[in-house]
This record gives C-alpha cells, sequence and structure tokens, in this order.
C-alpha cells in the first residue's frame, strides 16, 4: 500500500510470498489491519509453488552458488524447512533514504489487531517513522524453533517510530520485540498486558515493558495537520461515513456470522486478555489446513 490513506485491510488470508507479505509505504496513513492470518506455507497450492522453486535450484546448482553452498552447508531437508517460513511479515516505512523519510514523517499511522502470525520470521510488525496500536496479537513462531538461520522476532520498532503493543501472545519468539535493526536510530515500544510463552518448557510469563532509545516515557509521534487524527486516547466516532458501503448493503454485509469473535465496529479498540483459551481460540478459528 504506497501513498494510500483511509484502508481497512479485515479478514485476509497472506500466505508465503517473495520478501513481505504486504507494506505499508510512502506516506500511507490511517490503516486499519485486522482479523488476517499471515503464514510461511500452510496450503497445498502454496507448498507445491515453493516445491516447483526448490526443485529448479536443485536441478540447476551450477547457476544458484549461493544456493549450492547452503545446500552444502545444511542440507537439502534444513533448507527445505527454512522455506516453510515467512522470512518477512509486513513493513511500514520502507526507507531511511530522506525523501522518503520526510514523505512519511507524520503519516504511517496505523492499527493491527486481532492478526495471527504463524510460521513467519519477523515483522509483526516493523515500523518506521509513524504510530502503531497493535493488539490482540498472536505471533507463533514455535515451528521454527530448530530451523536454520532464523531470527524469530517480532514486533519492531525504528527511525523513532512509536507502538502500543497491548493484550498480545509471543510463542516461541527469541525476541518479541525490539527497537534496534541494524545501524538505524532506535523507536519505541510500549508492550502491557502480553504473554511469551515457550512451549517446550510450557513456561508462561507476563510481558510488560518499555523499550525505548528516547529519554522520558512512551510518546505518540505527532501525526500531520491534515489527517485528522485527535489525541490519544480519543478517537472517531464509530459511525461508517457516507457511501462507504454500496447502494443496499451494509456493513453487516462484509461480515461472516459463523466466526466466533465476530468482526464489527463495537470491536474496534477493546482488548480481549492475552491468555491461553483466548490463543487457543485464535488457532481453531484461523486454522485451514492446520498448524
Amino acid at each position: 500500500t504506497s501513498r494510500a490513506h483511509h484502508v481497512w485491510i479485515d479478514h485476509c488470508d497472506f500466505e508465503k510470498s517473495y520478501d513481505g507479505l504486504f507494506d505499508l509505504v510512502r506516506g500511507a496513513d490511517l490503516i486499519t489491519v485486522s482479523w488476517c492470518k499471515l503464514a510461511g506455507v500452510l496450503s497445498g497450492e502454496t507448498g507445491r509453488w515453493v516445491q516447483r522453486q526448490m526443485d529448479y535450484l536443485e536441478a540447476n546448482q551450477a547457476l544458484f552458488p549461493h544456493y549450492r553452498r547452503a545446500r552444502e552447508l545444511a542440507g537439502p531437508a534444513a533448507l527445505w524447512q527454512r522455506e516453510m517460513f515467512q522470512f518477512k511479515g509486513n513493513l511500514v516505512g520502507n526507507s531511511t533514504e530522506p525523501l522518503t523519510a520526510a514523505r512519511d514523517r507524520g503519516h504511517l499511522n496505523v492499527t493491527f489487531h486481532h492478526n495471527w502470525y504463524f510460521k513467519v520470521d519477523q515483522r509483526m510488525p516493523r515500523m518506521r517513522y509513524g504510530n502503531a496500536h497493535v493488539f490482540n496479537l498472536l505471533a507463533d513462531s514455535s515451528a521454527g524453533r530448530d530451523v536454520l538461520v532464523l531470527s524469530r522476532a517480532g514486533v519492531a520498532a525504528t527511525s523513532g517510530a512509536a507502538v502500543r503493543v497491548e493484550n498480545a501472545w509471543f510463542t516461541d519468539l527469541r525476541t518479541p520485540a525490539l527497537i534496534t535493526v541494524g545501524v538505524e536510530p532506535p523507536g519505541t515500544i510500549l508492550v502491557r498486558n502480553s504473554i511469551t510463552y515457550d512451549p517446550v518448557a510450557d513456561v508462561r510469563s507476563r510481558f510488560d515493558a518499555l523499550l525505548t532509545g528516547l529519554a522520558g516515557a512512551f510518546a505518540w509521534n505527532s501525526p500531520a495537520a491534515h489527517t485528522g487524527i485527535e489525541g490519544w486516547p480519543a478517537a472517531d466516532p464509530e459511525v461508517m461515513p457516507a457511501g462507504y458501503t454500496p447502494s443496499g448493503r451494509s456493513l453487516a454485509s462484509y461480515l461472516d456470522a459463523a466466526e466466533n469473535l465476530p468482526a464489527q465496529l463495537a470491536w474496534v479498540g477493546v482488548m480481549v486478555p492475552a491468555d491461553a483459551a483466548e490463543a487457543q481460540l485464535w488457532r481453531t478459528r484461523w486454522q485451514t489446513t492446520g498448524p
């Protein structure tokens, strides 16, 4: 999503792709991503797509020295395990280049809620410059515990980005939240009422933290003057603007009545406790071929 604003990405499934699953960049603003499943290889069709690529690399090793070297070091089975993971989830703000940074500052105001990241290695999401409210996040990297060269990193904020994480459940992530990536300036992440879970030891730990490379307490970045965003925690009224839905249809037309936890405007901004039952409910709710 480049330069777009007032976008709602809801109830979507994203599987294995090159680089990231989807990014919000170049001054994108006022975007909500909700009730989405973001994953590596889950479905049969995605698996066959990856298999075709791996078969081609295997048959043409002389043309791909990097693959050949990795195969010699780790073996084809380990490389296949690695390819079951999605390398990157979601990037918000795609560059520290000065012109891009100038376009992004004051924008990139986003919300991620009730999203499930499964077999994703990092960027859940990864923020630059803007503000992100991330709540009811389920991030599960348990399938990658012994997989070659996975970072198993969760939410990241750099270049002054501010991220508030609430009621998240992190399963087997090495670094659930981080504010330094490479040589970029740090950002700030506030984590509240969240859980980290080690499935091997069956240990659940409360996760509340303030990670900041800046002085003082957590603070949102000021949005651009024309966005209309109010100061935290005020929010816009839960009223659909005229023309939001086509003639003869209502918001209910886009909701699935069979959902255990229906997506509706009343849920916007409402936190569901991070606990084992809720995490299992999300897995059941989103399950297709099954984790």
